[in-house]
């Protein structure tokens, strides 16, 4: 059935522009929804701390459309500050077959920009040195230029870009006369970014009339052909790593509490707090930000994936990615980290991606890690790893491998999940990390901000039971409870978890999963008052 049509809508007067904050919207879009006005818990809007927005969302009946703009007046209506002119991110959720994005824009500094981007399908409108306005698709392999824009404050551009993913073609215009279409083989949007992602904090476009319209969503895609293996190769999927690693291993009930325990967890309870009222978290990372796993068989084809690193201590891993079995169709997960999985039983080794991406000549990465002897792994990169490896493999900064903490589709359908949760913060503490971690990115100068590493749980005596939970987030409890958190990563926006991106099955199944509610509102039944932080074991960077 037909979905209503939705819409991402900031208007004001060109006189007093309006510039587009850092925000997140999720439209829901599956098949089977009724064709109405979507109810206000139908569409979430969030806007990440670090661009200091708040964000609010308003359906208009009749209209079907949403209009956002960070930032609430006396009036209620949502307005944009004249110095925010970042970049805004719209999720869509279970993909669109058609998206059209419209907007009016003005170039306010030199150099090249990105103006739009379906990240997905790889297309984009670009501005040249030289002020053209070009559609790309593929990256920057294939551009058609639409023409000169103008700069500075006097005049404004209008421009628009429709994808129609079942023609397999693009249409981008500028103003009312020109216009460029390509063709190519496109696929169900799931993300669109309004802005270039290298001026997050204020960037030299500045947006106007800004609407974006999701047509009918594309039916479920079929799943990827099944790898070249036996079956009983790809069986049902068993926990990775050892039994009695960090990941694996259940937590007694009288584990020692760190000396902390009690300003740091209050601290982080403050910060979910806050992010609860501000909508921006917690999360549930499944279809950008997470990872895809492609779980291959002996004779899946093997590849070459070129390292982007040509400095010494890059030398071993692009040795590990010489030869890697990766399937042609697959796809990282969407979003700048582009991570990627790779998982192969019969050898029981597994590879892992940064910013994973196929160009002209082939498959490339920024960094990653590969892993030997899977089951019976410590759950951490090291030199025990692969031949050559060590403590700085890994595609997280933390070298805890991407499917370590990751919850699993077949898990969360069991409802049962056998291991630690993988937990990712705003800010980490510098300096420090505990273990598992291996390193850091953390910056936070706070003393109670969490390390990355440390381990939190919920109180084992805690009756989860009594606490009627949703039946997901009482399967992440009862995982909590019994495993532990283990901060992986950090966010610098809210506070996350993960669960397996589940591109390779053509299928998002997290619709059903989340029994149509979004994280931020299952998450808010979580126990988080019960939380606690185990003994850290420290290491310092210096």
């Amino acid at each position: 059935m037909p979905l209503p049509n939705a819409r991402l809508l900031t208007r004001s007067r060109h006189g007093a522009a309006a510039h587009v904050a850092m925000l997140v919207v999720a439209c829901l879009a599956t098949a089977g929804a009724s064709p109405r006005p979507a109810a206000a818990d139908d569409v979430f809007a969030r806007a990440y701390e670090g661009f200091q927005g708040t964000a609010l969302h308003t359906w208009q009946p009749g209209q079907r459309r949403l209009s956002l703009r960070p930032g609430v007046d006396r009036d209620g209506e949502l307005v944009t500050p004249r110095s925010r002119r970042s970049m805004a991110v719209v999720r869509l959720f279970g993909g669109a077959a058609g998206v059209q994005l419209r907007f009016a824009f003005q170039r306010r500094g030199r150099g090249a920009q990105t103006i739009a981007t379906l990240i997905r399908n790889g297309v984009s409108l670009r501005v040249s040195r030289r002020g053209v306005l070009a559609l790309c698709v593929s990256g920057k392999r294939r551009c058609a230029a639409l023409g000169r824009t103008h700069r500075g404050r006097a005049r404004w551009d209008h421009a628009s870009v429709a994808l129609d993913a079942r023609a397999g073609a693009v249409l981008a215009r500028l103003g009312r006369r020109r216009a460029v279409r390509l063709f190519f083989r496109a696929v169900p949007e799931q993300q669109v970014r309004v802005g270039d992602v290298r001026h997050e904090f204020g960037g030299p476009i500045a947006f106007d009339d800004l609407v974006l319209v999701t047509r009918t969503p594309a039916p479920p895609a079929p799943a990827s052909p099944a790898p070249a293996a036996a079956p009983a190769d790809v069986a049902p999927q068993r926990r990775f790593f050892a039994p009695d690693s960090v990941w694996n291993a259940p937590l007694p009930d009288n584990a020692p509490l760190d000396p902390q325990s009690t300003p740091i967890t209050s601290a982080f309870r403050a910060e979910i707090a806050r992010e609860l009222a501000a909508r921006t978290g917690p999360w549930i990372q499944t279809t950008d930000y997470s990872t895809p796993i492609y779980t291959v068989g002996p004779g899946q084809p093997r590849v070459r994936i070129a390292l982007d690193v040509t400095a010494s201590y890059g030398a071993t891993l692009q040795r590990a990615f010489a030869s890697v079995p990766l399937p042609a169709d697959a796809r990282p997960a969407t979003g700048a980290d582009g991570h990627l999985t790779v998982y192969q039983p019969s050898t029981d080794s597994l590879w892992e991606f940064w910013q994973l991406r196929r160009l002209t000549d082939g498959w490339h990465a920024s960094w990653g890690g590969a892993m030997q002897r899977v089951s019976l792994s410590a759950g951490y990169f090291s030199a025990a790893s692969w031949p050559g490896a060590g403590t700085h493999w890994g595609a997280t900064a933390t070298s805890l491998p991407l499917v370590a903490g990751t919850m699993l589709v077949s898990e969360l359908l069991a409802g049962k999940v056998d291991h630690a949760l993988a937990l990712s913060v705003p800010n980490a503490r510098a300096g420090v990390f505990a273990f598992p971690a291996q390193r850091t990115d953390g910056t936070s100068t706070d003393s109670v901000a969490l390390p990355e590493g440390a381990r939190l749980r919920l109180d084992p005596q805690l009756n989860i039971d009594a606490l009627n939970l949703p039946p997901l987030v009482r399967t992440m409890a009862v995982a909590a409870q019994r495993y532990g958190m283990i901060v992986r990563d950090k966010t610098n926006a809210a506070t996350g978890f993960f669960a397996e991106d589940p591109t390779p099955t053509g299928v998002n199944p997290y619709v059903q999963l989340f029994g149509g509610q979004w994280p931020v509102d299952l998450l808010a039944a979580f126990p988080w008052d019960h939380v606690q932080l185990l003994r850290m074991q420290l290491s310092s960077t210096g």
